[in-house]
């Protein structure tokens, strides 16, 4: 990194957007998943399970993606060194990260970095990390810019399960 690095605050996103998948479970109240309110909660209208089959096979549902964008940077400088998103949510060990990836006009970029570890509260990315992304730092003020998410269920243990998610922050460190 530079020498004259700076690293913004976690600011929150102005628009959420629901992306249908297939066969994608519905969030309710995606809205309360911005951090407005540390008590609301964006949650699947259905529960998350994994079914087994008779031959060994298994089924596990998988919510629609959550986009999150409009983050309002403002940087002044010209080059971007890392991009961090944390969120929160409530899911215990049976309902993992399914999508954990950067959006830019309405296209998912770089990694997926979704983590099977299911603690409630999570930081991904890092201050020297781009997700293995071609994002520059003038992308950081495209309204389109931000991140997806969304939740599956594990694979291995038979359950069903409501996900849980709000809190969701993202900053940026450029120079």
């Amino acid at each position: 990194m530079g020498k004259y690095c700076m690293t913004t605050a976690f600011l929150i996103p102005r628009i959420v957007n629901e992306i249908i998948d297939d066969n994608g479970i519905a969030w309710s109240h995606p809205l309360g998943s911005i951090g407005r309110d540390t008590d609301e909660y964006a949650y699947t209208s259905n529960e998350l399970h994994t079914i087994s089959g008779l031959w060994q096979e298994r089924f596990a549902s998988k919510t629609n993606q959550l986009w999150f964008t409009n983050f309002s940077f403002a940087p002044v400088g010209s080059i971007l060194y890392g991009i961090e998103v944390q969120f929160n949510s409530i899911r215990g060990n049976r309902v993992q990260d399914y999508i954990v990836q950067l959006v830019l006009n309405g296209v998912l970029v770089g990694d997926n970095i979704a983590d099977p570890i299911t603690n409630n509260l999570k930081t991904y990315g890092s201050s020297t990390s781009l997700w293995n992304s071609n994002i520059v730092l003038a992308d950081t003020t495209n309204t389109t810019f931000g991140v997806a998410i969304a939740f599956r269920s594990n694979v291995l243990t038979p359950h069903k399960d409501l996900g849980y998610l709000n809190q969701v922050r993202m900053r940026i460190t450029y120079g």
